[in-house]
């Protein structure tokens, strides 16, 4: 599984991947949550708390024995910022 986990990062380097339990018994001890440690950080300065989430990210790896670790909620994917004049929108319909 580790060589796995090493060639998928090194031939998709952009790509996010994770390995959740498929069995309902690690599922079940898990409460539905996708691993036995679930962090989660929350806060008003998104920017702070992504800085922090990486720094804190970085930390975990050291521990010998984790794996998988990665940020859930992606920040990064593409984003398309519309504006709609309401009243033009109801006359088309």
């Amino acid at each position: 599984m580790k060589a796995l986990r090493l060639r998928l990062n090194q031939e998709f380097p952009s790509t996010t991947f994770a390995f959740l339990p498929a069995d309902i018994v690690s599922q079940i001890l898990n409460f539905g949550l996708p691993s036995p440690i679930d962090v989660q950080i929350s806060g008003f300065n998104i920017e702070g708390n992504r800085r922090f989430a990486d720094s804190l990210l970085q930390k975990l790896r050291e521990i010998p024995g984790a794996v998988d670790l990665r940020i859930q909620q992606a920040f990064d994917y593409p984003l398309l910022q519309v504006d709609v004049d309401r009243s033009k929108a109801q006359l088309w319909g």
